[in-house]
């Protein structure tokens, strides 16, 4: 849009289409290509980026290293407004070496009644033996699961927006006419 109405002012540069179409046009790539990147990377962080975490959570699981890890302390940051707790824990286990080592999580709890993230209970803990990416360790009890009508309402999302813009440019373009 800061394009098309630059382009469309009276002010400076007056009746740029018509005075210098490659500069016109260029403009109308360049926007086409900064809305290229910029819905890319939303689709990335948005869909792709959750999928993948889900599936090497799912990995890790299957392949990680179990270790068992001492709860040193809990806190409770829950939202009195979600259906679940929130706790931020101070694990003591042995890492993939056989160190002692301490490590802060936040894990959520749909049942805490069961009371399983008391400070001085023990947890068990699944390692990723290649620490390179997130999460390189979760709990053994950990569940993941994506909404799909989240996903199914986030593309739809990303495409009504690609139409939009879509719309702005052929109706740049159209104007020049």
């Amino acid at each position: 849009m800061i394009l098309y109405y630059g382009i469309k002012s009276d002010s400076y540069p007056p009746e740029l289409a018509t005075r210098n179409p490659w500069l016109a046009l260029g403009l109308v790539v360049l926007s086409i290509i900064i809305w290229i990147i910029l819905l890319t990377g939303y689709y990335n962080k948005w869909i792709l980026r959750t999928l993948s975490i889900k599936r090497k959570i799912e990995h890790l699981k299957n392949t990680g290293i179990k270790r068992e890890a001492r709860i040193l302390t809990s806190i409770d940051k829950s939202n009195p407004k979600v259906n679940y707790s929130t706790y931020e824990l101070n694990l003591s286990f042995k890492n993939l070496v056989g160190t002692q080592i301490e490590e802060k999580i936040t894990v959520n709890d749909k049942t805490p009644y069961e009371r399983r993230f008391e400070a001085g209970k023990n947890v068990e803990l699944v390692l990723d033996q290649n620490p390179n990416d997130y999460p390189y360790m979760v709990l053994s009890s950990f569940q993941v699961s994506v909404k799909g009508n989240v996903i199914l309402l986030l593309h739809i999302t990303l495409l009504v927006i690609a139409a939009l813009i879509a719309e702005l440019l052929l109706l740049c373009l159209s104007n020049r006419k």
